[in-house]
């Protein structure tokens, strides 16, 4: 049935033709035919319209000819039809037109919405699907037709997947906004799923939401493989914190330190984690360091052991060695690099180089010491001969002159001797003398030797001593013979060195160390620096060809080495040449020593046997002690000394140590096995204690010995002290 405001026009129409001409009339049957036209009203619709409006006419209006009522509604329903049929045909024709490309529309839309990488739905407001993609439905196992009309809930009853989390649409429900770029976790089929959401409102023509669209992208990979990639980093964090290198992240231009390692922070002396970032270009000690460093990163992309300073946070300055790569990266280039501290490097380096430089000066003095002990062995003999009978002979000389003369020549020889005996000193690794003595006595002797050439050369000597010296364990000769050797030195230097030429001797006592200290301190020219950490190496001299030897400075390193002390120049020194010399203290009580004294007026008459392969050396020792009122045998060998001991007692056995055939210490043995009792009478005078098996013998028989020369005062002390432990 038409409604009522299409029954109305209807009615008026008819009425019009009824009062109208036809002209009017047509006008309005084609508006009204196109009005039902558009409106949708079809041909039996159209019929019960015409009938209904009849019906009304003849209930309302009496004074109609109820023919002229029929005929007029005929007419207009023929005329309506007309128009009804004409436009009709051409409004179906476009609509199947218009129809045919929606179809085609929507079948490519779908086409898309179906191929699209990405799961897409529209649901209505009760939340059931009206649209859903193939690709959305694939993931349910199903297809788009057995989701729509369907909802969340609904398809977990139909176990299409399980899905733990649902799309809450609430939020674009209420809002009537978009919700753009949401990310959501659900699992599907009992598996972990990401997805990357975008919701939109659909409204209809009141403006009202009637529908939300959604679009979901997949990015469970993406996701998974950013967590991988952030483990893979935090372990590879924890790798590089953990690593005793440091490790840095550095912009290359600006210096700005984009990672450090806490090995880093720790070698920089700096906080780790640093609240602020720091800048490396406030850790280099030289900025030419950095240019250098980015001139060649920039050119080769790498550097590999670059050395140089760094300046820790609290000024201490260090030499580290850098290894750096370039990063690819789109913004500001960045260079990964690592550092190693070479301070311990170095340190060893120093170290090793000192030990290196100590064993070639060693080696060379080892080559010097075994050709002067070759030659100081070959002296001792003849030396101790020509001391010994030179002092016999000044005591049984007759008249002033002869023992003058003898003195002389047993002064000279005691010189020799002297000079021997420091031969040897710089041949063997200890002092053949270890005594408390006074090191300001040492100085003086020193002087006093000096004292002439000093004042020959127009030298001013001052002294400056201090009075409460310890004593010092040491041979007081050697000590003497260095600093001697020192001053003779600055003689040597200040001789031709301007007008005023000063010597200054001064000694004191460091508490804190414990060490005696001796300065000799001349206003010569100095030694220039290029030289001065070779002045004590042996045979470098710079004096000419003839005046000096080079052995002067390296004997005076020996001696003092081999007393445990140091000797070196003065840094501080600023005019002239200042040596120093640092000797330790004499802390410990002294060992018991032999009394070296001379035979006392009527001390008992002893039976001594003096062996020696030199029967010179036999002779004297034999002179010197019948002198006193012994009685001596001698022997020229350790086999007759045997023969010879088999038969008789004595107090006191010299013998040398080096004899061919039965030496020295084969002889000892043999008295322990057949003679014990004259284990205790033996000493022994030798001119060599350098060798290795020599020293230890001397070492482990414990008894006495001399070095030769010896002179009768020493001979004498020792046969005395043997005969006094005899008597204790």
């Amino acid at each position: 049935m038409p409604d009522a405001k299409t029954l109305k026009a209807y009615i008026n129409l008819v009425t019009a033709y009824l009062a109208a001409s036809d002209a009017v009339y047509l006008a309005t049957a084609d508006a009204l035919g196109r009005a039902l036209l558009e409106r949708g009203i079809d041909l039996e619709e159209l019929a019960g319209l015409n009938q209904a409006a009849l019906e009304h006419l003849l209930s309302t209006d009496q004074n109609t000819n109820p023919a002229t009522i029929v005929a007029s509604c005929s007419d207009i329903l023929r005329r309506l039809l007309a128009v009804y049929d004409t436009d009709g045909r051409e409004r179906r024709h476009e609509l199947e037109v218009v129809g045919h490309e929606l179809r085609e529309r929507e079948a490519f839309l779908r086409s898309v919405i179906d191929a699209a990488p990405a799961a897409i739905n529209i649901k209505d407001r009760d939340g059931r699907y009206v649209l859903v993609n193939r690709y959305l439905a694939a993931l349910f196992g199903v297809s788009p037709e057995d989701m729509i009309g369907r909802t969340d809930e609904q398809k977990r009853r139909m176990q299409y997947k399980d899905l733990d989390g649902t799309d809450d649409d609430s939020e674009v429900l209420a809002r009537g906004m978009a919700v753009l770029n949401r990310e959501g976790e659900y699992r599907i089929n009992g598996e972990r799923s990401v997805w990357f959401s975008s919701k939109t409102p659909i409204k209809d023509d009141m403006g009202g939401v009637s529908h939300v669209a959604t679009v979901s992208i997949d990015i469970t990979e993406r996701i998974l493989a950013e967590e991988e990639l952030r483990k893979s980093e935090q372990q590879f964090r924890r790798i590089v914190e953990s690593h005793p290198l440091p490790v840095w992240l550095v912009e290359i231009d600006s210096g700005c330190i984009l990672y450090e390692s806490p090995a880093a922070a720790e070698l920089l002396g700096v906080e780790w984690p640093a609240k602020e970032r720091r800048n490396v270009v406030n850790f280099y000690a030289d900025p030419d360091d950095r240019a250098a460093y980015l001139a060649q990163i920039k050119k080769t992309g790498e550097v590999r052991d670059l050395e140089f300073q760094l300046k820790r946070a609290n000024g201490d300055v260090i030499w580290v060695s850098v290894t750096s790569r370039l990063l690819q990266t789109n913004g500001p280039a960045v260079a990964i690099s690592s550092m190693v501290d070479l301070t311990e490097r170095l340190a060893f380096e120093d170290e090793l180089e000192r030990q290196k430089d100590m064993l070639h000066q060693n080696e060379k003095m080892s080559a010097m010491g075994e050709l002067l002990a070759s030659v100081a062995h070959e002296l001792n003999n003849p030396l101790s001969v020509v001391v010994g009978q030179a002092i016999l002979l000044a005591e049984s000389a007759a008249d002033e002159q002869m023992k003058d003369r003898a003195e002389r020549i047993g002064n000279a020889a005691e010189r020799c001797g002297r000079i021997v005996k420091t031969f040897l000193a710089m041949a063997r690794q200890q002092p053949s003398i270890s005594e408390p003595i006074d090191v300001n006595q040492a100085i003086d002797v020193a002087l006093e030797v000096c004292t002439d050439d000093l004042t020959s050369a127009d030298i001013t000597i001052s002294r400056h001593l201090s009075k409460k010296l310890p004593a010092v364990a040491a041979d007081f000769g050697q000590i003497s013979q260095v600093i001697a050797n020192l001053i003779m030195n600055a003689k040597h230097a200040m001789e031709n060195h301007g007008d005023d030429r000063h010597l200054k001797l001064t000694s004191s006592f460091r508490p804190t160390t414990g060490d005696v200290v001796v300065k000799v301190k001349d206003s010569g020219p100095g030694i220039p620096s290029e030289i001065r950490n070779r002045i004590f190496e042996p045979f470098f001299t710079t004096k000419a060809t003839g005046k000096g030897t080079g052995i002067g400075l390296a004997l005076c390193h020996r001696i003092i080495e081999t007393h445990g002390g140091r000797i070196k120049l003065d840094d501080a020194c600023m005019d002239g040449t200042a040596f120093v010399i640092k000797l330790p203290c004499h802390h410990a009580e002294r060992a018991e020593e032999l009394t070296m004294e001379s035979t006392k007026q009527g001390a008992r008459r002893l039976s001594v046997l003096a062996i020696d392969d030199e029967e010179d050396m036999t002779e004297l020792v034999a002179d010197i002690l019948r002198f006193d009122g012994h009685d001596v045998e001698t022997a020229n060998s350790g086999k007759r000394a045997l023969e010879i001991i088999a038969e008789n007692d004595f107090d006191v056995i010299l013998s040398d140590l080096r004899m061919p055939g039965l030496d020295g210490p084969t002889l000892f043995r043999h008295l322990e096995e057949s003679r014990p009792e004259l284990v205790s009478c033996i000493a022994f005078i030798t001119g060599d204690t350098l060798s290795t098996d020599i020293h230890q013998f001397l070492k482990s028989s414990k008894r006495p010995y001399l070095e030769k020369p010896a002179g009768p005062s020493d001979i004498r002390a020792l046969v005395q002290a043997i005969a006094e432990q005899h008597e204790g």
